[in-house]
């Protein structure tokens, strides 16, 4: 059985228009600054129009299950746009939505933030080029679980499954799957540090003068747990002149 990584833009079956469409912002004054899309796309950015198909993968590819509202920054742009139903396509690197009773997609690398809006929370995705791991800049989106001096970010890393059907026994799967693997990282002025084993949670810590076995000696962090490393990291934050 064989797992592959993708962590480039996957290929998949899709069917483009010839050329990209524009459009207009509207004016920034219609929600807090925030641009409305007319038609098709911002000024500068491009968009497609494609039909999503039917294919045989199994298993979900997107950062959000529910399709939702959502202020988008450009690479491009100082202003905000808003997209009233959109999701964060995580495997093919793009966002996609809904606009003129057609679907959308406008490429990930055309983006700096995703600001998703649901009732009660707002969840923020910021692009990864932005960041380096080990010093090698990252391609995709991360999650901005915590925001300060020091930052907690989370990775949606998408792992493709193999069919594995055995005509012969008639078992196993005829469809490829997605698994989808959640990775941590404390982040510093664009520079990542993965917050995955406990005695280098601790060594990162002791590096900043902060020392965390008090606290998880209490039982008041769990720090395998993502709200435990949100504890944690706020805790230190709050520590801070």
């Amino acid at each position: 059985m064989k797992i592959k990584i993708f962590w480039f833009f996957l290929c998949l079956t899709f069917t483009f228009e010839e050329k990209p469409l524009h459009a207009q912002a509207d004016n920034p004054s219609a929600q807090k600054n925030a641009s409305n899309f007319t038609r098709d796309v911002v000024p500068g950015v491009q968009i497609y129009t494609f039909d999503p198909g039917k294919g045989k993968m199994l298993g979900d590819p997107y950062l959000l299950e529910d399709w939702t509202s959502a202020m988008i920054k450009t690479r491009s742009s100082i202003e905000s746009y808003r997209l009233d139903s959109v999701k964060l396509n995580l495997l093919n690197d793009r966002i996609e939505f809904f606009e003129g009773g057609r679907m959308r997609m406008m490429l990930g690398a055309e983006l700096e933030e995703i600001q998703f809006i649901r009732p009660g929370r707002t969840t923020i995705a910021v692009n990864a080029k932005d960041y380096t791991l080990a010093e090698v800049p990252l391609t995709g989106f991360l999650e901005k679980l915590e925001e300060g001096e020091v930052q907690l970010l989370k990775r949606v890393v998408m792992l493709i499954k193999e069919a594995n059907y055995v005509i012969a026994l008639n078992v196993g799967s005829r469809s490829d799957q997605i698994v989808r693997e959640k990775q941590y990282y404390f982040a510093e002025k664009g520079k990542l540090f993965p917050a995955e084993r406990k005695k280098d949670i601790i060594s990162y810590f002791d590096q900043k003068g902060f020392d965390i076995r008090p606290i998880l000696k209490s039982g008041e962090v769990w720090i395998r747990d993502e709200e435990g490393l949100r504890k944690l990291v706020r805790q230190y934050n709050q520590s801070r002149p």
